[in-house]
């Protein structure tokens, strides 16, 4: 059973408009023109209020008609949000039961997705980030997208991820080699982590090994500079007294006795290269136990 108007009239509104438009063109003609002056001051305010007082009666008759005019929209607009929430009341529990349902249904082909994920990585060799980007899409959720789509689509993501993975692979052996052929004539060791940033921005491999070598050369260039020797001041030798030898013989003792001091350096590559140059120079032993960007 449909919801119908029994009666409908469409409301017809019949005024005296033109007559009233007409009379009151002909008396805005007097309050025309007029200018506010000292003189004219008294007048012009009378002729504003005789202005606002007949606006305000126009304005007032038209609320007061058009809210008799909306009485049958209101109620039947009242009557139908009425009817609308008897019947959402009985569809709520339904719309609840079928989203539970719908929920159920699509936490079954996320699991279903994550064993087929977790299988296409075994089957692709797929490891670390290249593993962690196959993940479960939103679409593979949807009650309409099949178990077969949902598998072709795994398996084409997965083997483009293992190509770029191979392709990565290829890349750090090559860099690899590089270094350790660069590292051959350098003291301060250059780590692959020095150039990580430029791998994972997707740099050519032709581009990372160029930069290698040319710190390398930099390294090797600042490790291998001439320096010009330090004079060291000599001092006059002085007479040791005899009731001061065992003093003497402990201050030499103590000069050649060894020590081990462990510091923590920050600063730029150039630096620390500086200060691996400066121990060198001096003739201290050290060990670089672990170098890394901060």
């Amino acid at each position: 059973m449909d919801f119908q108007i029994k009666e409908f009239q469409s409301p017809i509104i019949v005024t005296n408009y033109e007559e009233i438009s007409k009379n009151l063109d002909e008396q805005l003609e007097n309050y025309k023109g007029l200018v506010v002056t000292e003189e004219t001051l008294p007048g012009c305010r009378k002729a504003q209020s005789e202005l606002s007082s007949v606006r305000r009666k126009i304005d007032e008759y038209r609320k007061e008609k058009k809210k008799e005019a909306e009485k049958p929209i209101k109620n039947f607009e009242k009557q139908c949000k009425e009817l609308i929430l008897k019947i959402e009341k009985v569809e709520k529990p339904i719309k609840d039961g079928m989203q539970v349902f719908t929920d159920k249904k699509k936490e079954e082909k996320r699991k279903e997705a994550a064993e087929i994920i977790e299988k296409a990585a075994k089957d692709f060799e797929l490891e670390g980030k290249f593993k962690e980007e196959l993940t479960v899409l939103d679409k593979y959720t949807n009650l309409s997208t099949s178990k077969k789509a949902v598998k072709e689509d795994i398996e084409t993501r997965a083997f483009a991820l293992k190509v770029a993975q191979d392709k990565e692979k290829d890349c750090l052996e090559t860099i690899k080699t590089v270094l350790d052929s660069e590292n051959n004539r350098l003291v301060a060791k250059m780590e692959i982590s020095d150039f990580q940033h430029l791998i994972d921005s997707g740099f050519s491999t032709a581009i990372i090994i160029d930069e290698i070598k040319k710190r390398a050369d930099r390294i090797h260039k600042q490790e291998n500079e001439v320096r010009e020797p330090k004079t060291i001041p000599t001092q006059p030798d002085l007479p040791v007294e005899e009731s001061k030898s065992e003093s003497v013989i402990e201050t030499v003792e103590e000069k050649e006795r060894q020590y081990s001091a462990t510091y923590k350096v920050i600063g730029s590559v150039e630096q620390l290269r500086s200060v691996s140059a400066f121990l060198r120079e001096h003739g201290i032993a050290y060990t670089v136990l672990d170098q890394r960007t901060i």
